[in-house]
């Protein structure tokens, strides 16, 4: 084995977890994203609709969705602390 291809194998093996932090991070920016998308996508149907039922079940929905939303942005502000 050259010294170029040991440097190599040592260098991903010691910064795997690095990595892996890093796809985690944006695989779950990803998600925050969609999840964002759909909360706006609510927040004009609410705003659109006359019903009172519908519009309560998609505040209920809404709420889901934001509470979600709020616990992904916590555990990316984690990851990125690590």
């Amino acid at each position: 084995m050259t010294l170029k291809r040991l440097q190599k194998c040592m260098t991903s093996f010691f910064y795997s977890d690095k990595n892996q932090l890093l796809n985690e991070m944006d695989s779950l920016s990803i998600v925050l994203n969609k999840l964002e998308e759909k909360e706006i996508k609510l927040k004009t149907m609410i705003a659109a609709e006359t019903d009172y039922e519908e519009i309560e079940f998609l505040e209920q929905e809404l709420s889901v969705i934001h509470s979600q939303h709020k616990k992904g942005r916590a555990l990316l502000a984690s990851i990125s602390d690590h």
